[in-house]
């Protein structure tokens, strides 16, 4: 699945916005200023795809969608009046196109954001609770399974990062566990307590009292089946009753739990063999946090270098969020899915910053150039972007009537970070901390005034003096650097904007061109007489 199109207009601050994207490539990354419309445009994709695959309109914005699945070509737009879909320029009526859905229609939409705000997350609760009320009272597994294929919209949340890293310790192939080794030091698997609770549609019933927490409150299907594996792999389940408060806003809620400790690999690996695959086990433990039966769960592994067992959670956060993205990509293989990540690399080193997208292409099954996936990212991180080409890259800007987003004058791979931000992807005017900035401003407002008074050279004397000692010097082994450093402060004079557009690093590059020229000129028949 690979978007070719979007439009977007009058959904928050985003007016005509259209972005066209790389038939090439697995990744594409978005750059802008905060508030520039990034996390918009991540919001209104998960809108139309909602409510495309909920039949009903609910957007209250326009929107053109293109996007290609196996041979097909596929546009979602309400641009002619009402909602309507289209497959290789036919229209498909809505009961055609339920029918053919599995083929038109993405497999997986999944949203993942590093930070607090909510707003993201809820977009994908309909679907969520569409697949509680599915799941919650069934007894057919296969059912089930069928709820999950139909479930199509994912939201990635802490917890699946235990999930996932649990499932990837139970099939434990050469690859994961390498990779585990190698970036984190993570030798195998050690033991698990997992906290199941008494779920909220069971209080009150027959299945509420202590004496049935044993037999998992009389759940069946897909969850209860889960839930009697962990159960029976578990070393003396232990049944207690206590009261879930997380903070001092909640009311106790008293309720029964059931705790279950897999001790060993042994037991981990007693609890995979229930499941074909680690996309099923995944699966089925996601269905039991959904009917809101875990309370916790606790991973602990052997590490490199630790000295006992280290938990789950002691991970670091970027530890934590790259084992979370990447094992549910891998998860995900084969699955026809569009990823937005909003900031996944908020906590990462600059190493793991550096080489994401290749994590990314290896873990997704993409390096041989699948087309089964795509992954759009927004960052404001220039390490990310360091090694990327153009069509890799879109800058989004907005404006009162306006949004635009546009690919990047130059490959960032060529550029460096130092010129990334000085670029019109960050547009910062210089990298040094601004109270430097600001003795450069004065050195060099001062540097390119003709006549100058005595109080003006004592200043000028100085900052010269305090730039030396910080190791900003004006000196440069360019002969040409002074006399340009100083005409370019005589002609335009100095500012104390932080960020530039790009109309403004433009108009800065070509009055240095200008001054570069003819400093060359003047000092070339200077020349010719030395000679």
């Amino acid at each position: 699945m690979r978007l070719d199109r979007v439009f977007i207009d009058r959904f928050r601050n985003l007016r005509n916005l259209e972005v066209s994207f790389s038939a090439r490539d697995l990744a594409t990354v978005l750059i802008g200023r905060n508030g520039s419309g990034k996390s918009n445009l991540f919001e209104a994709i998960t809108e139309v795809f909602r409510s495309v695959d909920f039949g009903r309109e609910q957007t209250q914005f326009s929107y053109e969608i293109d996007y290609r699945i196996d041979q097909h070509s596929v546009r979602l737009t309400n641009l002619r009046g009402e909602p309507s879909i289209f497959v290789d320029e036919r229209k498909l009526s809505r009961p055609e196109f339920e029918r053919n859905k599995s083929k038109f229609f993405p497999g997986l939409i999944f949203g993942y954001y590093s930070g607090a705000n909510m707003r993201f997350e809820r977009l994908f609760d309909s679907h969520q609770r569409r697949y509680l009320d599915s799941i919650k009272g069934e007894f057919d597994v296969q059912n089930c399974r069928r709820a999950l294929e139909e479930r199509r919209l994912f939201y990635c949340r802490p917890i699946h990062g235990a999930f996932a890293l649990l499932t990837m310790l139970a099939y434990a192939d050469a690859e994961a566990m390498q990779f585990l080794y190698n970036e984190l030091r993570i030798r195998e698997f050690h033991s698990a307590i997992a906290i199941l609770k008494e779920p909220s549609f069971a209080i009150g019933s027959r299945a509420s009292r202590v004496a049935d927490a044993r037999d998992i409150w009389g759940i069946q299907g897909l969850v209860g089946s889960c839930a009697r594996n962990v159960r029976d792999v578990s070393f003396y389940p232990l049944t207690f009753v206590n009261s879930d408060v997380d903070d001092y806003r909640e009311d106790k809620k008293s309720r029964v739990h059931l705790a279950c400790f897999l001790r060993n690999k042994t037991a981990l690996a007693d609890f995979a063999q229930q499941y074909s695959n680690e996309k099923e086990m995944f699966a089925a433990l996601d269905a039991v946090d959904i009917c809101g039966m875990i309370r916790d769960l606790y991973i602990w592994v052997t590490r490199e270098s630790e000295v006992g067992e280290l938990s789950f959670s002691d991970l670091s956060e970027g530890e934590q969020q790259l084992l979370m993205v990447l094992i549910l990509m891998r998860i995900s293989r084969g699955q026809h899915t569009l990823f937005l990540l909003d900031e996944p690399d908020t906590h990462l080193n600059p190493m793991w910053q550096y080489t994401y997208l290749d994590l990314m292409k290896r873990w997704t099954g993409t390096a041989a150039g699948a087309e089964e996936c795509q992954i759009l990212i927004a960052t404001h991180n220039p390490v990310v972007v360091g090694g990327l080409r153009k069509e890799q890259v879109r800058i989004i800007n907005v404006n009162a009537n306006h949004a635009v987003a546009a690919e990047p004058e130059y490959d960032p791979i060529g550029i460096g970070i130092e010129g990334l931000l000085k670029s019109e992807l960050f547009g910062l005017r210089s990298s040094l901390a601004q109270p430097i900035l600001d003795k450069l401003d004065q050195h060099y407002a001062l540097l390119g005034k003709k006549d100058r008074s005595a109080t003006e050279n004592e200043q000028l004397k100085t900052l010269s003096i305090e730039l030396n000692e910080l190791g900003v010097s004006r000196t440069h082994p360019n002969p040409y650097f002074e006399a340009f450093a100083t005409a370019l402060a005589r002609s335009h004079g100095s500012t104390k904007s932080v960020l530039l557009s790009k109309e403004e690093i433009d108009a800065q590059a070509l009055l240095a061109d200008q001054i570069l020229k003819q400093i060359i000129a003047e000092e070339a028949p200077a020349a010719g007489e030395r000679g």
